[in-house]
């Protein structure tokens, strides 16, 4: 049983009212005062607060979270609150307005501040690794004066009611179990501990009316506790006297959890530390030198976070909400992975493919999901032509043979209409079945991949059966567009072809980014990317109204991948918009309210969504044009904001070899310096429209002074010269 089943199975405890102090989602959402207030049943979930960060370290399996407020999950069926005893007396993050949060130096380590008096108390948050990864909870007192620190297991999670029912001490180990297993080891005894359950009430309210004539429940006592209504819940009580901290470890769990031991308190190493080994670990691949400002700061700590969609030896986009492999999502987190440079760990994802195959041809994803084989194929395509691995080729050439022959055996002619002969079969959507234009985007570009990956492995008459296959399917939907323009008398590309077009059209932009079987010139393209504008926007944004409401991020960012690709600078706008709602960890759920910022459906910190942001900035950089010729376009758009400022990009991988250059300033005039370590033997052309329309070059190294850049760019910068050296 996967981690998320295996919560909800467990989590048949109900979440109380008011009276409890709840996690900072449901606070709002039960706060008749508050824009987030929301009706339901008994038993809430989160609907308008669905933001975190990811907690993990690379390469180990387990995976946490922590909200806006410290509040802190491990992937059981309860979660670690935090809590401050000052002067004022007791102060509860989900209920306190003056709390910050930040990332240490754009890395996974999370800083919570709480204001206490004259200073802050300051949660730090990171993972390491050791058995299935252990989350690390630090607590500083920065402030002047001696405070109480409470660390609470409580019995919901990030995304509705949780269940414990029971709680233990172990006075040797000094850790906390939860229903038999440890959830919380300390670095020394607490002063005190306290349990509660349904019937005794809620620990917050019973401490915050103590009073200090009170007695203090000793170490060992109170516990254990037990709640047959799955109510438990305990605190740990220390003093903390000024600029002095606290330690705690919390080992993720897992189903089948593997032998190891969780490092204990005294043995982690500092926040800081940790932070410097994701610098480290970030910089193994191309290297990004960007413009100070918010664009470079989001940038830096997105591509980061992609490691944490890593889970063991695969990639999940939702690791938190819905565990699991699905390959529709985890492709593109593969091919930003790609883009970084880290190819190794997209290939211990990629290399396993087999192991997922059926005899079928099909490449299942966790759970039976079984619409992701194209998306797969597609992502290793990716994958060995930035990587250029020719051995994976020929290592993967059965299954890639297999997964060809399942897609085509899915394409049926003889008892379909007009509009869907040759496609892929329909699929449920929204708890119905229909045809999606997407997926046979995807299989046409696997199609494609495949014959590149046979050709490199050898298997040219296997590349030329496929090449066959590929284009017949080309075919067939050329023929399904000319039905579909009959039927709605219009060249816009519905996401179907038996419905007109609605909002979730924009998933037909896929076949001119990331399938690229398209390009974005084509009538159909640019009419759909003309009426999603048209019709299904808010702002910036892409306005998700079927299904999860709100306003969809990784949406948006296709239609920026669309602009950016078509010379259109209004993919600024939009990547603008990701960077203003972003949250202060950098992070995005997949869909956020349009009014509250805050997310809406899917996990709080969305792979998917993390992957799109990272492929739009990195494609500002760099791309590889649609077209038959080798080229690479740099800047087919520039921000203004960027005008005199350097910039250098080193050993970015492309389809045609490792890009590196510079970006320097003479007065108002850029020059850029590069080289391109190339992969093939036939001549690549270099542009930079954004900057200068009129160059291009196909020398794979050199230097030169380029014109001034365009009117309608300098127009758009208050003082055209500020900035310039």
């Amino acid at each position: 049983m996967n981690r998320r089943v295996r919560r909800q199975a467990e989590a048949t405890g109900s979440l109380v009212g008011r009276g409890w102090l709840q996690p900072h989602w449901l606070e709002r959402q039960a706060d008749p005062d508050s824009p987030a207030y929301t009706v339901g049943g008994a038993d809430p979930s989160n609907t308008t607060g669905r933001n975190w960060t990811i907690l993990g370290a690379v390469a180990t399996r387990g995976r946490g979270a922590v909200d806006p407020r410290g509040l802190v999950v491990t992937g059981g069926s309860y979660s670690i609150d935090w809590w401050v005893k000052g002067p004022d007396g007791w102060r509860f993050p989900s209920r306190t307005a003056a709390v910050r949060q930040s990332l240490l130096d754009e890395t996974p380590v999370v800083e919570t501040r709480m204001r206490i008096g004259n200073g802050d108390v300051v949660h730090r948050t990171y993972a390491i690794s050791g058995g299935d990864g252990t989350a690390v909870i630090e607590i500083e007192n920065a402030t002047s004066e001696a405070v109480a620190i409470g660390v609470a297991l409580r019995p919901y999670d990030l995304i509705g009611p949780g269940r414990i029912d029971e709680i233990s001490y172990d006075t040797d180990t000094m850790g906390v179990a939860v229903d038999g297993e440890v959830a919380l080891f300390m670095s020394r005894e607490p002063g005190a501990i306290w349990g509660s359950n349904l019937a005794l009430g809620d620990l917050a309210e019973l401490l915050e009316h103590r009073t200090d004539a009170d007695d203090p429940a000793p170490a060992s006592g109170i516990l254990p506790v037990e709640c047959g209504s799955g109510l438990g819940q305990a605190v740990v009580v220390f003093p903390l006297v000024h600029s002095t901290s606290l330690k705690f470890t919390a080992p993720f769990r897992v189903s089948e959890p593997s032998v190891g031991e969780t490092p204990k308190p005294s043995d982690v190493p500092a926040p800081v530390n940790v932070a410097k080994g994701w610098l480290s670990q970030s910089s193994a691949g191309a290297e990004f030198d960007l413009p100070a400002g918010p664009i470079a700061d989001t940038f830096a700590a997105a591509r980061r976070h992609l490691m944490l969609f890593k889970v063991g030896a695969t990639f999940e986009s939702e690791p938190i909400g819905r565990p699991g492999v699905d390959w529709n999502d985890v492709a593109p987190i593969l091919m930003a992975v790609d883009q970084m440079g880290w190819h190794r760990d997209a290939a211990e994802a990629l290399v396993g493919l087999g192991d997922h195959q059926r005899r079928s041809g099909e490449i299942e994803g966790s759970g039976g999901k079984t619409e992701g084989t194209a998306a797969a194929l597609a992502a290793l395509g990716h994958h060995i032509r930035l990587s250029r691995v020719e051995a994976m080729a020929v290592d993967q050439a059965d299954v890639v043979v297999g997964a060809v022959r399942f897609l085509d055996k899915r394409r049926r002619k003889g008892d379909r209409d007009e509009l869907t002969v040759g496609l892929l079969p329909a699929r449920e959507v929204a708890g119905h079945h229909e045809f999606r234009y997407a997926d046979n985007f995807w299989a046409l570009r696997a199609l494609l991949d495949a014959v590149e990956i046979l050709t490199l492995a050898g298997e040219t008459e296997a590349s030329s059966d496929v090449a066959a296959i590929a284009a017949d399917l080309r075919v067939d939907l050329l023929n399904s567009f000319e039905a579909v323009i009959d039927r709605f008398g219009s060249d816009v590309l519905p996401a179907t072809p038996h419905r007109s077009m609605d909002e979730r059209g924009v998933d037909s932009l896929v076949a001119v980014w990331p399938t690229r079987v398209l390009r974005p010139e084509h009538p159909m393209m640019a009419a759909t990317a003309d009426e999603v504008r048209r019709r299904f926007m808010y702002g910036a944004a892409h306005h998700n109204s079927i299904g999860p409401r709100g306003l969809a991020t990784h949406r948006t960012m296709r239609l920026a991948m669309f602009e950016l690709l078509a010379g259109d600078d209004t993919c600024l706008e939009r990547l603008r918009w990701m960077v203003e709602v972003a949250s202060p960890t950098y992070t995005w759920p997949r869909t956020i309210h349009p009014r509250l910022g805050t997310g809406t459906s899917g996990d709080g910190h969305h792979g998917s969504a993390t992957a799109h942001f990272v492929s739009l900035v990195r494609s500002l950089l760099v791309h590889s044009p649609p077209g038959d010729e080798p080229a690479l376009t740099l800047f087919g758009v520039f921000p203004p904001e960027w005008l005199g400022q350097p910039i250098e990009v080193h050993k970015a991988p492309t389809e045609h070899g490792l890009l590196s250059f510079a970006i320097r300033w003479h007065g108002a005039r850029p020059a850029i310096l590069w080289e391109l370590e190339p992969s093939t033997k036939r001549g690549v052309t270099l542009t930079i429209p954004g900057l200068d329309p009129t160059w291009s070059t196909n020398q794979i190294k050199g230097d030169a002074l380029l014109g001034e850049p365009p009117d309608d760019l300098t127009d758009q910068v208050a003082d055209p010269g500020q900035g310039f050296s």
